[in-house]
């Protein structure tokens, strides 16, 4: 009775929902302050791929480990969006049988995982073993690719020796996707494509149903067909998890068709900074080759000496890189969790990982809005400030340093060292993101600054909007737990030129059916006026000033019946409560920089004016 209820409520919940974006979609535009975004294509992927997601080494992975392992970030107050299963899930490579031993009731796992939102998804390959029952019944029907000779192309690869499949006989592909089915109907969200696709090349002259066919040609069928067919049986919210660029100095190779890569890693290295280093290298070298959105292992992959199997200095400084990739995923042999590295009495590893995870979590929106855009531009989220120009400057990147969305600067420690050199890019004033008092004008540079393991060289460009999700306060300069039901856009040192600033915000499609917002702005140095599209989610405005602030902002907003003055809040609790007002905080020199503003009806879209 309890679940029909609550499915009788969701259904009433939907429906009003799909009313109120029809009466968005239908009213003329004199029944708003601010019109809807006008039409728009839809996003390409799903927000999820910008997740924090963890996952255990298959030594270690099984159900009750995954559901445990979870369960302990969550204790540890660090947010999970998804969780990776690695390989040996299966009876075999690759049967898509499930390992009963080691996962009885996998549609009982998902099912949990997705009680506390957290997406799931699955190592997989297309080798096909010659130690399993499907090996035999695939070389019979020649549904693998062949030798030159026209004999099966037996590979040896890290899990045995196998066959891949052939993805230019339609019929392979039918009965891949009919085994493929079985772990599908489990609900899973995507999958972790492994890159196997290379060892192809081995076969030299390799042949499928059609004769030939090259690497780049299979690679772009491989992930092309687990991405599309996995879409077409359970919804465009599925994704999955591959390489864009990795290899082996000094031949490197775009792995993903770029289509299909929206959630990456750049491939498995050393636990070291070497390691470190390695996966820098290949960071840019995506970003070069305009992949839209990839991260790294933190930590490296890789099994080190030592219990933990690499050291404290090495995993701060990776997590720290991971939580300002537009991927931030941890796990791989030995230990990843951070609560693991800290000494006896102490917590200060496992708060600062839980800082940055909030921090990477809060961007969120600003890091889907990039990837939407960076994809259509044929871009990426990641632009290098190092540019090449042959083979040695591509191999060697004259600096790691990169921006990520085009508006934080991101400049990489991979030594182990706490004092670093920052050289800030030109054309910007530059804000560090842990302190709204420090500003650096662009080209210029900072010798030996220090960066203790707690922070790192992170910065945002001035004037810019940034699009938050801010739930809690383990990062409280934008805000804390009383705006989590809405959407912060973040102004910090605004540029008193008059000149118009103007984005896109992007919105998931299981939100407002992905409607997002439009935003644009201007500052004299007296008045700040901003227009935001009407969107039925709750709005927080948050401009921080070059200097403290000092006595009253008046906030004047317009609405259908005529401006309105906003109401002044002792806090962003009271704020919340009353749904609008405006919050000046004068604790902290830092917070006494900040006004944080709930405007009237962001349903019908927000204009108004904040006088400094």
């Amino acid at each position: 009775a309890f679940s029909a209820m609550m499915m009788m409520m969701m259904m009433k919940l939907s429906l009003l929902l799909v009313a109120s974006l029809a009466l968005l979609t239908t009213a003329s535009a004199s029944s708003f302050v601010v019109p809807p975004r006008p039409e728009h294509a839809a996003a390409p992927y799903p927000q999820w791929a910008h997740h924090h997601m963890v996952w255990l080494s298959n030594d270690r992975a099984n159900q009750s480990s995954l559901i445990e392992y979870v369960q302990e970030y969550v204790k540890h107050d660090i947010a999970v969006g998804a969780v990776d299963v690695d390989s040996r899930w299966e009876s075999g490579f690759n049967t898509f049988q499930f390992n009963t031993d080691k996962y009885p009731n996998t549609t009982a796992m998902v099912d949990y995982f997705h009680s506390l939102d957290v997406k799931v998804i699955f190592w997989i390959t297309s080798m096909i073993d010659n130690d399993t029952a499907l090996y035999e019944e695939a070389v019979k029907k020649d549904y693998v690719v062949k030798n030159g000779l026209g004999q099966p192309g037996l590979l040896k690869w890290w899990h045995g020796h196998g066959c891949l499949l052939d993805y230019t006989n339609p019929e392979a592909v039918e009965w891949w996707h009919g085994l493929m089915d079985n772990v599908l109907k489990t609900g899973i969200d995507g999958w972790k494509v492994d890159g196997t696709d290379p060892y192809i090349m081995e076969l030299v002259t390799p042949k499928g149903h059609n004769g030939t066919i090259t690497y780049r040609e299979y690679a772009d069928l491989y992930y092309g067909d687990f991405f599309d067919y996995t879409r077409q049986q359970l919804g465009d919210d599925r994704l999955i998890f591959s390489r864009p660029v990795d290899g082996v100095d000094p031949i490197f190779l775009d792995f993903s068709p770029r289509r299909v890569q929206f959630m990456g890693w750049v491939g498995d290295q050393d636990p070291t900074f070497h390691g470190l280093d390695e996966a820098l290298k290949r960071i840019i070298m995506s970003g070069w080759d305009n992949y839209t959105s990839f991260g790294s292992d933190i930590g490296g992959y890789r099994n080190g000496p030592g219990e933990l199997g690499r050291t404290v200095e090495l995993f701060t400084r990776w997590f720290q890189l991971g939580a300002f990739s537009a991927v931030m995923e941890n796990g791989g042999e030995k230990e990843h969790r951070p609560w693991m590295f800290d000494q006896p009495g102490s917590t200060t590893i496992v708060d600062t990982y839980r800082t940055f995870t909030s921090a990477h979590m809060q961007l969120v929106p600003y890091l889907y809005s990039a990837g939407v855009k960076a994809y259509a531009d044929g871009h990426s989220i990641v632009t290098p400030i190092a540019t090449y120009n042959d083979t040695k400057s591509r191999i060697f990147p004259s600096t790691y340093d990169y921006l990520l969305g085009g508006d934080l600067f991101v400049s990489p420690i991979h030594d182990n060292v706490t004092v670093w050199n920052v050289s800030f890019p030109a054309g910007a004033k530059w804000v560090s993101y842990w302190d709204h008092t420090k500003t650096y004008a662009g080209n210029t540079t900072l010798i030996n600054e220090s960066f203790p393991l707690t922070t790192y060289p992170v910065y945002s460009r001035a004037g810019a909007i940034l699009p938050l999700k801010v739930v809690n306060d383990h990062l409280p300069l934008f805000g804390d737990e009383s705006s989590a039901d809405a959407l912060t856009l973040n102004v910090r040192h605004p540029l008193a030129t008059g000149e118009v600033v103007e984005r896109d915000v992007e919105q998931d499609a299981s939100e407002h059916g992905g409607l997002g917002w439009h935003v644009r702005y201007s500052f004299d140095g007296h008045v700040f006026s901003i227009n935001v599209t009407a969107n039925p989610s709750p709005l927080i405005v948050n401009v921080v000033m070059p200097e403290p602030v000092v006595g009253d902002v008046k906030v004047v907003q317009r609405t259908l019946e005529g401006t309105v003055a906003v109401p002044p809040m002792p806090s962003l609790g009271v704020m919340a409560r009353k749904s609008v007002g405006v919050v000046c905080d004068r604790s902290t020199k830092a917070s006494s920089q900040s006004v944080f503003v709930r405007p009237h009806a962001p349903h019908l879209g927000v204009s108004l004016d904040m006088y400094f």
